[in-house]
């Protein structure tokens, strides 16, 4: 209906190739997903794409791959935990224990969920900080971390790009250049949307999130 309108393909694999990355530089973090979901062996497309994206707090996001239902129920009840966290210390909380919160429920529940999260964001003690919380529940931080099915196509190319020390330009580029070539990989259409901490947006090439200090920079890539 309308913008919701559905496109159908019939995809060659069950799956949907998801691509899911976050990259730490001095100051925040750069955070990317494609908006591709999959039902069987169809790649379902929509108008209004599907925003892997999800906002944990002021300054902590998520990126989300396996199933759509289990990693959103995961992420709003981190959500709601870490909301009450928060109130309790009267202060923003920790990216680490977002991340911490992720990596309890992704055990507790590994039989029966299907997750993997990378948790990204910044706080006034670590600065921008990426952890990569895996199927089946461990943790570990890393300056860089891919995720999801699409994610085996660019390993290569992380591996050969990827300089520590880079500015928030640079990992913009580095983002936008990874989905572009796990895009062109997997053969299916990505939409794009630049977030600021109002998750206002513009329509580009990759889901873009800058967070850096007090502040989300909105970039259009």
């Amino acid at each position: 209906q309308g913008s919701q309108r559905l496109q159908v393909s019939r995809g060659l694999s069950r799956e949907t190739h998801t691509t899911i990355m976050a990259v730490e530089f001095d100051g925040g973090v750069v955070i990317g997903a494609d908006s591709r979901t999959t039902t069987g062996a169809y790649i379902r497309i929509y108008r209004q794409p599907t925003d892997k994206l999800t906002p944990i707090h002021e300054r902590i996001f998520c990126c989300r791959s396996g199933s759509a239902a289990d990693t959103q129920a995961i992420a709003d009840a981190v959500t709601y935990q870490l909301g009450f966290h928060s109130i309790e210390l009267d202060e923003a909380p920790l990216v680490q224990t977002a991340a911490s919160l992720f990596r309890e429920m992704c055990y507790r529940y590994r039989e029966e969920l299907m997750a993997g999260i990378i948790v990204a964001g910044w706080d006034p003690r670590r600065g921008g900080q990426v952890y990569t919380v895996p199927v089946g529940g461990m943790m570990t931080r890393q300056p860089v971390s891919v995720g999801g099915s699409g994610s085996s196509y660019i390993y290569g190319y992380v591996d050969s790009n990827y300089k520590a020390g880079m500015s928030k330009e640079e990992c913009l580029k580095f983002t936008t250049r990874a989905h572009t070539h796990s895009q062109t990989h997997t053969h299916s259409q990505t939409h794009t949307r630049a977030h600021t901490r109002t998750l206002s947006h513009t329509h580009t090439h990759t889901y873009a999130v800058v967070m850096g200090g007090t502040k989300l920079f909105k970039t259009k890539l």
